[in-house]
């Protein structure tokens, strides 16, 4: 944080994008299964072409992206929707996104899915489904 030049209120480091949520406001929860569902109306039943948005720097990412860039399989789930695939491909010639994570402070995120424990996971939006 530094000081305010965008005229938010705040400052961001990251370049974050000035639609993204704040502290919580505007906060949606979702089912897993709803969530899931509105998924794979997007992009199909294929999880790993299924397309999320970085709140922070609007790359937009899927899981193969993540394999791609080489996180390993049982990795994947922890940090799609989760951590931009710039946390993972930094410093690499011709790579995209931020170091961003919603695991921080800051919470930037517009959902939460509420899964069948209990708990709750943080995620990034979905991307606007290609129209064929």
């Amino acid at each position: 944080m530094g000081n305010d030049k965008s005229g938010r209120g705040y400052y961001c480091d990251h370049k974050c994008s000035d639609d993204f949520v704040f502290m919580g406001v505007g906060m949606v929860e979702i089912k897993l299964n709803d969530w899931l569902a509105e998924g794979k109306k997007r992009f199909g039943e294929d999880i790993k072409k299924w397309q999320f948005v970085c709140p922070a720097c609007k790359t937009v990412q899927t899981p193969q992206d993540l394999l791609d860039a080489g996180v390993g399989g049982d990795d994947v789930d922890r940090y799609i929707a989760f951590s931009c695939i710039g946390r993972f491909t930094e410093g690499k010639k011709g790579t995209k996104g931020c170091d961003w994570t919603l695991g921080g402070f800051f919470q930037v995120h517009k959902t939460l899915v509420d899964r069948e424990d209990g708990t709750t996971r943080r995620v990034f939006e979905f991307a606007e489904a290609k129209v064929s």
